[in-house]
């Protein structure tokens, strides 16, 4: 057997390298006697001793080895070595691998943020990556972080806020009728109009004092927990309280915009006065109490921002953790409905959990909905009861059915017929109410 030699050694990659993903490096080494699995070869990238995936021998003096995937964009030196019989053998040549930073070439690498922050305006990528959320749903998170990060760095970019907020709520797709606006969504949107003004309001903070304002929403949204099972007059009541809790922030967010202009204004005060007393060059002394008075207005303002900002926050958490509440009520009255636990037994059927849900969310279309299909049950276990010619059992269920929902037709029309007014008034019948229990 001949003694292992190594006379030449180089490097080449056969593709395209992609930011993130693993790739090939291709090593021709001429020489004889050579193992082909080899495990003699030594790859550094960047400096560091790179262990291989995989290598293999693919052709005679040609191997083929898997390295990990590069972590970032920039240039990367391979090199590559081998020791047979005691006598080291380097590459002729170092490989230089490099990751451009144009956003095309990050697209194409799979770097979809990096791409989309730095060329924003592109849309066929937008609509590209909407397509794959449509196709794989599990893709929808990551499809909103890539979304997050690029309106943190466009935060006014209004095609990228579109998106994300549309995502956020789960509309991928246009609507023809669009979504009503509640507590949750409009608190957000002025968080959002917060962190596009972010700038300013961080220096200047905020002039007004919304504390009382955001007290007295709190207040009323208490109250409406606290209300009785509702019927109509409640809930428009409540509908209209809701509807002034809606001006309210719209008279928030305006507050917002004014507080926005004046500390522009104040702003350019500041650089007014810095001008005015280096041309006058005045004392010392009397530009630091200029300066000093301004400093505390702007300080002021942020200190009432900042306040303002935690009560919305409070707000938000409240909003969202009574959307979990209305949720797991639903979710209850749903089996209770399909295991047929309609009224009965009190406290676990499904009527009582639309209620409370109606309590918490007055005109909840859900839970109304749900307290017409207990209607529909009942008129279905009627109609039953009437066929087979067990009349008090249809009552019974007509007259449930009209106390969870009074004004289903239907069930008053059931409740209008020979075979129900017979029990009330049992003292004649008239020949057309004989021909129709006859039938």
């Amino acid at each position: 057997m001949l003694n292992p030699a190594l006379d030449a050694l180089n490097i080449g990659i056969p593709h395209k390298v992609k930011l993130g993903r693993p790739y090939l490096l291709r090593i021709n080494a001429k020489g004889r006697g050579l193992p082909s699995d080899g495990h003699w070869l030594n790859i550094t990238v960047a400096g560091k001793t790179t262990v291989p995936r995989t290598i293999k021998k693919i052709a005679d003096n040609t191997w083929e080895a898997e390295l990990e995937p590069l972590p970032k964009t920039g240039d990367y030196n391979v090199k590559a070595c081998a020791w047979v019989n005691k006598r080291k053998t380097e590459s002729e040549e170092d490989l230089t691998i490099r990751l451009s930073a144009a956003a095309a070439e990050l697209w194409e690498q799979g770097d979809y943020s990096a791409a989309l922050i730095k060329n924003p305006d592109q849309e066929d990528w937008l609509n590209a990556l909407e397509h794959k959320t449509r196709k794989k749903r599990d893709f929808q998170h990551d499809y909103l972080g890539i979304l997050d990060a690029v309106r943190k760095k466009h935060p006014d970019h209004t095609d990228i806020n579109r998106r994300y907020w549309r995502l956020r709520h789960g509309k991928l797709t246009d609507v023809k009728k669009a979504p009503v606006i509640r507590w949750p969504l409009a608190i957000l949107l002025i968080i959002d109009l917060l962190a596009a003004t972010s700038g300013i309001f961080y220096l200047m903070g905020a002039r007004f004092n919304g504390e009382d304002m955001i007290i007295s929403l709190k207040n009323e949204n208490t109250a409406l927990k606290k209300a009785n099972p509702p019927n109509k007059d409640n809930i428009d009541l409540l509908q209209e309280t809701q509807k002034a809790n809606k001006r309210e922030i719209s008279a928030l967010q305006q507050k917002f915009e004014e507080n926005n202009a004046r500390s522009v204004s104040l702003l350019k005060q500041i650089k007014t006065q810095k001008e005015q007393l280096a041309v006058l060059g005045q004392d010392k002394s009397q530009k630091d109490d200029q300066m000093a008075v301004l400093l505390k207005e702007t300080q002021t303002l942020q200190t009432a921002n900042e306040k303002l900002q935690k009560e919305i926050k409070e707000l938000q958490d409240s909003e969202k953790q009574k959307a979990d509440q209305i949720a797991a009520l639903l979710k209850t009255a749903a089996k209770y409905r399909k295991n047929n636990k309609l009224t009965t037994p009190p406290g676990a059927n499904a009527y009582e959990n639309y209620l409370t849900a109606l309590k918490i969310d007055p005109g909840n279309d859900k839970a109304l909905e749900g307290i017409q299909k207990i209607a529909d049950s009942y008129k279905a276990l009627a109609l039953k009861a009437f066929k087979s010619k067990k009349y008090e059992q249809a009552d019974k269920y007509i007259k449930k059915g009209l106390e969870v929902a009074p004004e289903h037709k239907e069930l008053q029309a059931l409740n209008q017929k020979p075979h129900v007014r017979l029990r009330s008034r049992p003292a004649t019948l008239s020949v057309d109410d004989v021909k129709a229990m006859l039938k």
